[in-house]
């Protein structure tokens, strides 16, 4: 008995002859990728975390040599911050006294200028959200580690820079004691 031959459609011929995949392995490899990218996302978030958390240390150890080295070289030392991406330190010239004649700190290191900058790496996805020295983007500290608004007088309140996630880098009225708050 002679079989009939069953016509098979030409293009469901040249795909078993290509090898193309079958619905349960698209969605297999779909599941795992769904998977996969579950894993991924918090730790993308707590790496982020953990970026913020190294620039506030930085920040709060910039602000502590700032106040030490006003103590050390008798003279004004400034934290400038440049809109909220970066901030540099600056000593005051003792020749020309005053904030708008400060030079910058240079890393004995590198021979370069002291400036961190935000937003790039190592800080990628790092910024801050405030900087209020009593309503100045800047603190000094003078020769005895106090510090200076803008105006070069004492900062009357509690003023400080605050980073995404709440992460916050203040500086005390009188004392000059900087402390490192999370949320």
């Amino acid at each position: 008995m002679v079989r009939p031959r069953l016509r098979t459609n030409p293009r469901r011929r040249a795909l078993r002859e290509r090898g193309g995949y079958s619905l349960i392995e698209l969605i297999a490899v779909m599941a795992i990728a769904g998977i996969l990218a579950a894993v991924a996302v918090p730790t993308l978030g707590a790496l982020n975390e953990r970026r913020t958390n190294v620039a506030a240390r930085l920040l709060l150890q910039d602000m502590l040599d700032a106040r030490q080295y006003a103590a050390s070289f008798g003279r004004t030392v400034w934290i400038e911050f440049d809109g909220m991406t970066a901030w540099r330190i600056r000593l005051e010239d003792p020749d020309q006294p005053g904030r708008a004649n400060a030079l910058p700190l240079v890393d004995a290191g590198t021979g370069r200028e002291h400036v961190v900058i935000l937003g790039s790496e190592p800080f990628q996805n790092v910024a801050l959200v405030e900087v209020d020295f009593d309503l100045q983007p800047r603190i000094g500290f003078d020769w005895r580690g106090r510090p200076l608004t803008d105006d070069e007088v004492w900062l009357v309140e509690t003023g400080g820079a605050t980073f995404i996630g709440g992460v916050r880098v203040t500086v005390e009225p009188e004392t000059g004691h900087v402390r490192l708050l999370r949320p």
